[in-house]
């Protein structure tokens, strides 16, 4: 979900990856200081689920939402996609990723039978 292109990090925050800066409160029970560790996330199955999860549910990014919030009140694969890329690919930016994320999102739809819904391109 968020590739790595050699993170820079800060300590007592969890790492961040490109195009998106992580960054949580260091109450967070998983935030570990990444500064002495180039790109922990890569390398740690455990880590990179809980970074993803903690975004996931807690970040809003580039859009005016969670991704959670997007996919549970109904405004789509979308507004994930401009959240977590923003600009980078979103109006323009690189519609042919953006083709490539639907496809596979309607792959697993399908897979899993269940309806994609609308509002997949942002």
């Amino acid at each position: 979900m968020l590739a790595l292109l050699g993170s820079s990090t800060t300590a007592e925050a969890p790492c961040s990856s490109a195009g998106t800066a992580i960054t949580a409160p260091r109450a967070q029970p998983w935030a570990r200081p990444c500064s002495r560790i180039r790109n922990l996330v890569a390398r740690d199955a455990k880590v990179a689920w809980q970074t993803t999860l903690w975004y996931w549910m807690t970040q809003n990014g580039a859009a005016s939402r969670t991704c959670h919030a997007s996919m549970a009140d109904g405004y789509g694969l979308g507004k994930t996609i401009r959240s977590i890329n923003g600009p980078l690919e979103c109006d323009g930016g690189d519609p042919g990723t953006v083709q490539s994320r639907i496809d596979a999102y309607r792959r697993f739809c399908q897979l899993l039978g269940v309806d994609p819904g609308s509002n997949l391109g942002c």
